[in-house]
């Protein structure tokens, strides 16, 4: 929040605006640890090295490896559209579906949740499994502003 505050001219943000933000978000300046998530972004972001190239047996590993240490989610891909992102040039974390993901953590005990990321440009209409039937915890939308109404 203090990029929010000592930018908020330069990114047309009102001051009031972003303190609202830094109260309901993390509870004023008393920083409110238990309302802080931590999220390890290893695949989904180092899918853009490799167009999410990763074998199972690397994402289980790090999906292992993050449950070990606690942190709160794994990003675990992007769900992104097959008609605009197509399979022969792209891995299976570019689309992260349901499947797939239970694939790697069956078996595995976890408290870590998992999340994915939608870019809301870069998706076409898709069915999402209802979120008592589906491994993710969480949806991250990336969006521009003159794309709000899509997300």
């Amino acid at each position: 929040m203090r990029v929010c505050l000592s930018e908020s001219k330069d990114l047309g943000v009102s001051s009031e605006v972003c303190e609202h933000l830094q109260d309901r978000l993390i509870g004023g300046k008393n920083l409110n640890k238990e309302r802080i998530k931590e999220v390890d972004c290893t695949i989904r972001d180092g899918g853009h090295i490799n167009n999410h190239y990763f074998s199972d047996d690397f994402v289980r590993a790090v999906y292992q490896a993050i449950s070990e240490t606690g942190i709160d989610y794994l990003e675990i891909g992007y769900r992104g559209s097959r008609e605009l992102f197509p399979p022969k040039e792209y891995g299976d974390w570019k689309y992260s579906d349901d499947d797939k993901i239970n694939q790697i953590v069956d078996g595995i005990e976890s408290n870590t949740k998992l999340s994915i990321m939608v870019d809301t440009h870069r998706i076409k209409a898709q069915e999402f499994a209802p979120v008592d039937k589906s491994p993710v915890d969480m949806e991250r939308t990336a969006t521009y502003v003159r794309d709000i109404d899509k997300a």
